[in-house]
């Protein structure tokens, strides 16, 4: 085993104080001296090194007359070493964690162009929803497209490998062309779906402080908008219109 290489990656000591920790373990208490020796380090620089090991708890020393006898502290204050550092990374972490979620706070509006960036976000949203429901609604005009129509079979396949729960409204203008395609892939169409009277401009979606707004045609885009807000609105709105919806 490399203990110089060790001590120098994992554990984070400079050249000098891995040497010179090395030393201490195999003379016991000593002077700077034979440390100079032992370590291969020259005796200016052998101090500064000393008092960084003795800030890490690495060495210490104790004053004999008026000579100073260095001594190095056991190897588990390693451990201890790592204790300290974990807490200060998680006490690190909360902090950086305060900051994201005061990020998340705020309002953001990103715009996605075509179908790989579209489904890209979809993956992000679905795959960090976690037990949030999805709801979506839309009128499904293009279903009978090609392009739409992978797409939509794609966008089952992720729901199904992600668990997503889901709900749906779509516009019974569409309900019979739907109908047909549910039977044909009904294995593949993963969620509860809903037909309303009305009818919606777009493709939306609603997912914990999302709400995703999806023009899904020859030149796809899409729009996120995060606020708390604007999705508990667009979800009531979307409660409301499943009270007067009927199942497929």
């Amino acid at each position: 085993m490399d203990l110089e290489k060790i001590l120098q990656t994992e554990i984070g000591l400079s050249k000098r104080e891995t040497k010179i920790y090395l030393a201490l373990l195999k003379l016991g208490q000593t002077t700077t001296g034979p440390l100079s020796a032992k370590s291969t380090i020259a005796s200016s620089k052998v101090y500064q090194s000393l008092s960084s090991l003795e800030e890490k708890g690495l060495a210490s020393h104790v004053v004999k007359g008026k000579t100073k006898y260095y001594q190095g502290e056991e190897p588990k204050k390693i451990i201890s070493m790592f204790k300290e550092r974990e807490r200060a990374i998680k006490e690190a972490v909360k902090e950086l964690e305060k900051k994201k979620a005061e990020l998340k706070s705020k309002s953001s509006v990103e715009l996605f162009e075509g179908i790989k960036a579209i489904k890209n976000l979809l993956i992000d949203l679905s795959d960090s929803a976690e037990k949030e429901q999805w709801r979506g609604f839309g009128n499904v005009d293009n279903i009978s497209s090609k392009e739409m129509s992978d797409f939509y079979e794609w966008w089952g396949n992720q729901k199904e490998n992600v668990k997503l729960s889901n709900i749906n409204i779509l516009s019974s203008k569409n309900e019979k062309i739907f109908k047909e395609r549910y039977k044909k892939y009904m294995n593949k169409m993963k969620g509860k779906f809903y037909f309303s009277k009305h009818y919606f401009p777009h493709d939306i979606a609603i997912i914990k402080n999302n709400v995703i707004i999806m023009h899904l045609t020859e030149t796809p885009i899409a729009i996120l908008i995060e606020n708390k807000e604007f999705a508990n609105n667009y979800k009531k709105f979307f409660d409301e219109l499943l009270v007067g919806a009927k199942t497929l």
